[in-house]
Order: C-alpha cells, then sequence, then structure tokens
C-alpha cells in the first residue's frame, strides 16, 4: 500500500518485513503440524546414534544443566524469547532505515523456519529428552524437552484433528 500510495521508504520496509516474518512463521507453523497427520516414522534413534558417535551424550548434557537450575531457567527465558526478538529486531531495522539489515535477517530467518519444517516432514523427531526418558529431571524448567508432546499426539493419533492457529506450538525438533 505504502510503496504505491504513499512512497515513504522506512514504513513500506517496516510492513513488508513484518508481512514477511509472520507469513514465513505461518507456513513453517502449517507445514510441521501438517506433517504430523503423515506419520512418518520419528528419528530419534539414529539422531541419539549419531551423537553417540560424535560422543555425545545428551541425558548427560541434560542432566549438568538441570545442575544448575538458574542456567536452565535462563536457557529456558533464551528459547522462548528467541523468535519475538529476531521480530522486533528486524522490525527496529526496517523502521530505522537499515533496509538491507532487516532483509538479511527476514531472509535467514524465513530460510531456517520453513527448511527446518520442510525436512521435519521426512524426519521427525520427538526429541532427545523424550527420546531418553528424562523429561522429569529436577533442576529443569516445568515441560522442557516435552511441552510439544499434546500438540503431536492430537495431530499425529486423532483422525478429526483440525489445524487451529491458536493451538499452534514450535514443534519442530532440532537434532
Amino acid at each position: 500500500y505504502y510503496t504505491a500510495y504513499r512512497a515513504e521508504e522506512r514504513i513500506a520496509a517496516t510492513c513488508g518485513t513484518l508481512a514477511t516474518l509472520i507469513a514465513a512463521a505461518l507456513l513453517a507453523a502449517f507445514i510441521s503440524h501438517a506433517s504430523l497427520r503423515l506419520g512418518a516414522a520419528n528419528i530419534d534413534a539414529a539422531l541419539s546414534g549419531a551423537d553417540l558417535a560424535l560422543g555425545i551424550r545428551a541425558p548427560d548434557i541434560v542432566a549438568a544443566f538441570a545442575a544448575y537450575p538458574a542456567f536452565a531457567r535462563l536457557l529456558g527465558v533464551i528459547y522462548s524469547t528467541a523468535m519475538p526478538v529476531c521480530m522486533v529486531l528486524a522490525l527496529v531495522l526496517a523502521a530505522g532505515g537499515r533496509r538491507a539489515r532487516a532483509s538479511e535477517l527476514v531472509f535467514s530467518f524465513t530460510f531456517c523456519i520453513v527448511l527446518a519444517a520442510t525436512v521435519s516432514i521426512g524426519f521427525p523427531a520427538l526429541g532427545s529428552t523424550v527420546h531418553h526418558g528424562i523429561e522429569g529431571i529436577a533442576g529443569l524448567p516445568k515441560s522442557a524437552g516435552n511441552f510439544h508432546m499434546p500438540i503431536v499426539d492430537y495431530y499425529r493419533n486423532h483422525p478429526s484433528a483440525v489445524f487451529d492457529l491458536a493451538k499452534v506450538e514450535g514443534i519442530v525438533t532440532f537434532p
């Protein structure tokens, strides 16, 4: 609208940035939630085997973080604020006239979130915490590592599951 009728570059960049970020997040949510209906086998065992081949024992790492509850809570805050911080930073860059930097951030965000969701279609994972059965370790934030399981169960196992924007959760699990 603004580029056609009121050529104010900062407003156009800010509106375009916001629209692209929202569209990317919604597309990734739709892809990841809808892909659960396909019922592909989880690859957690393969990922765990790859970790072990590299000398990484995920349960030991989780237990080490749990030994420092304040640090575990800090990781929880970082996890839950990463997306809003990316969005706010992109909008600040666009509104501040740093259109090239805003575009780089928007492209990186869009590429990564859509790629992760698309890969999860064929290679879903429940997550190391769920795979190893270590969700309830004392010192971790409530529902750490398994907060997504009710949504995964809903879309995978309920034949009448309906995609609902009010129930969108981050369900793409990263190795």
